[in-house]
């Protein structure tokens, strides 16, 4: 998909993206900051939001591992999605 065409995706209100990856398969990871979600965008630019079940988590580390994984780390957390 091609973001400069497409409309930009609504976060929560007052949260930002605090870190972005792609991984190999195409797809965008975002972490939302403030509103402590994680926002995968497949290939057609459709947004999945998952939330991380924290408050104020900062996720600020998204790294893709090569075997479909997205690692992600920020104030008081850590993992893989």
């Amino acid at each position: 998909f091609d973001l400069a065409a497409d409309d930009p995706i609504e976060l929560g209100e007052g949260s930002f993206p605090s870190a972005v990856t792609v991984t190999e398969d195409g797809e965008v990871w975002a972490a939302a900051s403030s509103s402590d979600e994680l926002v995968r965008i497949d290939s057609e630019g459709a947004p999945t939001f998952l939330p991380l079940g924290g408050t104020s988590t900062s996720v600020d580390l998204l790294v893709p591992d090569g075997e479909g994984n997205v690692w992600f780390g920020g104030f008081g957390l850590f993992g893989f999605v």
